[in-house]
C-alpha cells in the first residue's frame, strides 16, 4: 500500500522545496515556465521563502468588482517573474453577495488560467453581509501571465428566472488580497535575456532598480545613467519606476553598475581582469553576495559610457553571452516638437487601430459588456479656447436585436457623459455617425429632448469610453430564453482628430508638469532640457533626476537621448534650455540667486494666509520651520513644525524669457522623496497644479502664486480676442476709443466731402 502513494508524496515534496528536473524533457513538461530560459543552480538556491501579498489595487483596480446577472465574470491579472518560482499561491475574497441568491444553486466559480480551481458555496446566513474566503490554489498551473477569473453563477428562484435579474449580484472587495510564496531562481548570465532580469514585462508591480557608482559620477556619467532610466521608466510604463542611488555600495537586489576603467570597484576587478576594456562594454555577471545579476555599463571615458547605453536602448549591439563591446551606436534624428510616439497624432486624424494595442480590445459581447476604453494623452500646452470641440467619426457594429427600445450606446470621456445613441433595428446592424467631444458649455439636442450637458475640458491623459447596452424584456412569463449571443464592436478606422490646434498655455502650472513632464516633454528627447544638480551630490539628487526621467520616458514613449547636465556652477554657460532644477535648500545656491523669481505668496497650511517672500530666507523658514518668519504684514498665521517637508517649484527662467524652471527641493536632500512618493500617487498627482507643491507627510498643497507668464504662440488675431477677453473693462475700453476714433475719422470724411461740394458750387467754405 505505501508503494501506492510513494510516486504522489515525492511530487508533493518536490514541488514544496522548489526543485526542478534536471533534464530538458522534464522542465518542458512541468505546468510552469519562465520567461528567458533560467537556469537553475540548486546548490545556491537560498533557504528561505520570501512572503509577498498583493491587493486587488496593487493588481490594477481601482474599483471593487461587480459581478450581475447568472453568469457574469471579471478576470484578475498577475505576472510570474523569471527569476522566482512560486511554491505556494493563496487567495482571500472580501466579498458580499446577494442574500436573495439560492444556495446550492448559487455558487462562485474560481478558475486560474481557464482551469477551475475552486467552487464557493454562497450560504443564506452569509447573505447581504461581508465575509471573507480563503482559498488555497495549486500553484502548478500557473505561467508567466496569469488569470484568476471569478464567475458568479446566480440563482434567485428555481421557476423561470431573469439572468439578468437585479437580485443576481456579487461584489468583490479591493482588499481582497493574493498570497505568494516566493522561492527566488539564479538565471543565466547572458545578455540576451536583456532587459530580463532587471524587468520583466509579467511583473505588473513597481520597478525598483538600483544605480551604483564607484564615486560621486561626472556629468558624462550622470547624463548616460539618466538616458538608461528613462528607457527604463518607458518599458516599466503605466507600473512605475524607482531608480535609488549607491555610491560604491551594492544592494540586495538586482542592480545597473556604471563605471569607468580609472575607477572600477572592487567586485567589477575580476570582469577587467579576464579581459582589458577596448571600447564601451557590456557586461552581466552575478552578485558577489546574493543570488542577483549586476548589469555592468564600462568605458575608457565618459563618451564611450553614453555609446555603451544608446547601443543598449536603441537595439543597436547584438546582444549574446555574458560581455558585449559596442562598436558603434548612432543614435535617431533628432525628434520634432509634440511627436512623441505615447501622444496623439496633431499633423492629422488618429485611427482607433493605432490607440489600443490589439483590435480585440475594440470588441465587446453580453447583453451589459464592459467598457470599450481608448486611452489619449494630448500635449498639454494645446490651445483649445472658443473650440467647438474635438470631431470624432465614429463608426460602429452591432449584433441586430429584435428590441430595441432600451438598446444603446452611450459615450463619455474621463467618466463624463458625452452623447448616446440608439441601436436601430437593423439587418446589417451597422452605424457611421459624426459627434463632437465638448469642450464647453452647449446646446446638443434640438429635435425633441432639449437639454444641456456640463461643460469639461480635454485633460492631459484621457479616455474615451463607449458602452453598449442591449434591450431585453421578456413578453410574457417563461415565454422567452435568454441567449447570450450579443457582439458590438467599434471600427479600428473610426477616427479622432486633434490636428490645427495651436499651442499656448498659461505658465507655471506643475500639473502639466506631474503629469507629463511638459515643457520639457515638448521634445520627445529632451533636446532642450537641462538638469541642473548641485556641486556637491547626494544619491538622492541623483535619485530625483533619474526617477523624473524615468516618469518622462514613460509619459513619451521616447528614452532622454538628448538630455544636456550641468552643475549649478556653471549655469552661465548653459544653452538657452527649460531647466530642471534639483538639489535642497542648502545645496542648491541658484535657490539663493534667483530668490526674487521664486513665488511671492507661498501658502503652507490650510487657512493659511499668504504672505510676500521678500527673500530666499523667508522661504526657507517656511520649509524648514514648518511656520512662517514675522514678516512685515497685518495679517499672518503661524503653524507648528511638522518635520522636513519638499517643494516643487515652477517659474519663468531669469536666463530667457518664454522658458521655464521646475525646481524640486526640500529643507533637507533626503526629504524629497517625499515628493517622487507623491509622485507614485495618482490621487495626489491630481491635487498639484499652480506654481508651488509642498508635499509632506503623504499629503500635498498646492496653489498658483507670483508672476505669471505664457508659453507657446498663437496667431495675431487669436492673441489679441484672448487676452482681451481677459479683461472686460480693456475690452470696453477699447471698444469705446475705437468708436471715438471712427466717429472722428468718419466726422472729417463728412466734413471734407461738404466742404469740396461747396467749393464746386462756387460758395465760400
Amino acid at each position: 500500500m505505501i508503494w501506492r502513494w510513494l510516486p504522489h508524496s515525492l511530487f508533493l515534496v518536490l514541488v514544496l522545496t522548489g526543485a526542478t528536473c534536471s533534464s530538458a524533457e522534464d522542465t518542458q513538461a512541468t505546468p510552469l515556465t519562465f520567461v528567458a530560459e533560467p537556469k537553475v543552480n540548486e546548490q545556491a538556491l537560498p533557504k528561505d521563502l520570501e512572503e509577498r501579498r498583493l491587493s486587488f489595487r496593487d493588481l490594477g483596480w481601482n474599483r471593487p468588482l461587480e459581478l450581475r446577472g447568472g453568469r457574469d465574470s471579471a478576470t484578475i491579472s498577475f505576472g510570474s517573474r523569471g527569476d522566482e518560482l512560486v511554491v505556494g499561491l493563496r487567495l482571500k475574497l472580501d466579498m458580499t453577495y446577494s442574500p436573495s441568491l439560492i444556495p446550492g444553486l448559487s455558487h462562485l466559480k474560481v478558475f486560474l488560467n481557464d482551469e477551475v480551481v475552486a467552487v464557493l458555496p454562497l450560504p443564506k446566513e452569509q447573505g447581504g453581509q461581508p465575509h471573507s474566503h480563503t482559498l488555497d490554489l495549486d500553484p502548478r498551473f500557473l505561467t508567466d501571465f496569469n488569470r484568476i477569473r471569478l464567475q458568479l453563477i446566480g440563482h434567485y428562484t428555481e421557476d423561470c428566472e431573469d439572468p439578468l435579474h437585479s437580485s443576481i449580484w456579487a461584489d468583490i472587495g479591493l482588499t481582497s488580497e493574493l498570497d505568494l510564496r516566493i522561492q527566488r531562481l539564479n538565471v543565466i548570465d547572458n545578455l540576451k535575456i536583456f532587459p530580463e532580469p532587471f524587468f520583466y514585462r509579467t511583473d505588473q508591480t513597481k520597478l525598483v532598480l538600483p544605480f551604483v557608482f564607484a564615486d560621486v559620477p561626472s556629468l558624462g556619467v550622470i547624463r548616460a545613467a539618466g538616458t538608461l532610466a528613462s528607457w527604463f521608466g518607458l518599458i516599466a510604463d503605466w507600473r512605475g519606476a524607482r531608480f535609488p542611488v549607491l555610491f560604491n555600495e551594492l544592494p540586495q537586489a538586482n542592480a545597473i553598475v556604471f563605471a569607468l576603467s580609472d575607477q572600477v570597484p572592487d567586485y567589477l576587478r575580476p570582469l577587467l581582469d579576464e579581459s582589458p576594456l577596448n571600447g564601451p562594454t557590456l557586461a552581466i555577471l552575478s552578485h558577489p553576495n546574493v543570488s542577483y545579476q549586476l548589469l555592468a555599463i564600462l568605458g575608457r571615458d565618459d563618451q564611450e559610457l553614453q555609446q555603451a547605453v544608446n547601443a543598449l536602448i536603441l537595439g543597436k549591439a547584438a546582444l549574446a553571452g555574458h560581455r558585449v563591446t559596442v562598436i558603434e551606436a548612432k543614435l535617431d534624428r533628432p525628434r520634432q516638437p509634440y511627436d512623441a510616439p505615447r501622444w496623439v497624432k496633431l499633423d492629422r486624424p488618429m485611427r482607433f487601430g493605432e490607440l489600443v494595442e490589439s483590435t480585440k480590445m475594440l470588441e465587446v459581447k453580453g447583453h451589459q459588456p464592459d467598457l470599450i476604453r481608448i486611452n489619449l494623452r494630448v500635449p498639454a500646452d494645446l490651445f483649445l479656447w472658443r473650440s467647438k470641440g474635438i470631431p470624432v467619426n465614429l463608426k460602429y457594429n452591432y449584433t441586430p436585436t429584435t428590441r430595441t427600445q432600451n438598446s444603446r450606446l452611450t459615450i463619455g470621456i474621463n467618466d463624463e457623459f458625452i452623447r448616446g445613441y440608439n441601436l436601430a433595428l437593423s439587418e446589417s446592424g451597422s452605424s457611421t455617425t459624426m459627434l463632437k467631444m465638448p469642450l464647453e458649455s452647449g446646446e446638443f439636442f434640438d429635435q425633441i429632448n432639449r437639454f444641456y450637458i456640463p461643460a469639461f475640458r480635454i485633460g492631459i491623459s484621457n479616455q474615451l469610453q463607449f458602452q453598449f447596452s442591449f434591450d431585453f424584456t421578456r413578453d410574457k412569463y417563461c415565454g422567452d430564453i435568454l441567449t447570450d449571443n450579443l457582439h458590438a464592436a467599434l471600427d479600428p478606422d473610426s477616427e479622432v482628430d486633434f490636428s490645427g490646434f495651436p499651442h499656448y498655455t498659461l505658465m507655471p502650472n506643475l500639473a502639466f508638469f506631474a503629469n507629463s513632464g511638459y515643457p520639457f516633454t515638448v521634445l520627445a528627447d529632451l533636446a532642450e532640457t537641462t538638469a541642473i544638480l548641485p556641486d556637491s551630490l547626494s544619491p538622492t539628487d541623483l535619485e530625483v533626476l533619474f526617477t523624473l526621467l524615468g516618469r518622462m520616458g514613460a509619459s513619451t514613449g521616447y528614452p532622454a537621448t538628448r538630455l544636456r547636465v550641468a552643475f549649478a556652477s556653471a549655469i552661465d554657460q548653459a544653452l538657452p534650455s527649460n531647466l530642471l532644477l534639483i538639489g535642497s535648500i542648502p545645496q542648491q545656491p541658484l535657490l539663493q540667486r534667483w530668490a526674487d523669481r521664486l513665488p511671492s505668496l507661498i501658502e503652507a497650511t490650510r487657512g493659511y494666509v499668504g504672505q510676500p517672500a521678500h527673500d530666499l530666507e523667508f522661504w526657507y523658514q517656511t520649509l524648514s520651520l514648518g511656520k512662517a518668519p514675522q514678516p512685515d504684514l497685518a495679517a499672518r498665521v503661524g503653524f507648528k513644525d511638522t518635520g522636513p517637508i519638499a517643494a516643487l517649484i515652477g517659474f519663468e527662467s531669469p536666463l530667457q524669457k518664454g522658458r521655464s524652471v521646475v525646481a524640486v527641493t526640500a529643507t533637507t536632500s533626503s526629504s524629497m522623496t517625499q515628493l517622487l512618493d507623491a509622485l507614485d500617487n495618482s490621487s495626489l498627482v491630481s491635487q498639484m497644479h499652480g506654481s508651488v507643491v509642498f508635499a509632506r507627510g503623504g499629503t500635498v498643497e498646492s496653489n498658483l502664486v507670483g508672476e505669471t507668464y505664457y508659453a507657446g504662440e498663437l496667431g495675431i488675431l487669436d492673441f489679441i480676442w484672448f487676452h482681451l477677453s481677459n479683461s472686460a473693462l480693456l475690452l470696453a475700453s477699447i471698444s469705446v476709443l475705437v468708436s471715438v476714433l471712427f466717429a472722428i475719422a468718419l466726422w472729417r470724411t463728412l466734413r471734407a466731402i461738404a466742404a469740396r461740394r461747396l467749393r464746386d458750387q462756387g460758395e465760400p467754405d
